[in-house]
């Protein structure tokens, strides 16, 4: 997924982020199905290592910087919470750029 367009909308960030979340983290679980309402904590399919990995994956792919003190539960508890984070920076991105 690496290149990943910056002018993805957010319906392409979810179905991105749902992707790398099944495939590196869910599958560890056996959960084969992730809602965007599901709690990833409670369920075990994030924990430390698994934060540490979504930010790798959400710094790399659509190039947003998290800072230390947005990793917490709320960010990364479900699906929508993760793109709607994302959502924001690349807005503010946008914003601060003129586009």
């Amino acid at each position: 997924m690496a290149g990943t367009s910056t002018n993805d909308n957010y319906a392409d960030v979810k179905t991105k982020i749902r992707a790398f979340l099944l495939s590196d983290l869910a599958k560890r679980r056996g959960v084969t199905s992730i809602g965007d309402d599901d709690s990833l904590l409670e369920s075990g399919v994030v924990d430390s290592l698994g934060i540490f990995l979504i930010v790798t994956f959400l710094e790399e792919n659509f190039h947003v910087g998290v800072a230390d003190d947005e990793i917490t539960p709320d960010n990364f508890n479900t699906l929508d919470a993760i793109s709607r984070m994302v959502e924001s920076k690349r807005l503010g991105q946008e914003a601060r750029s003129g586009n």
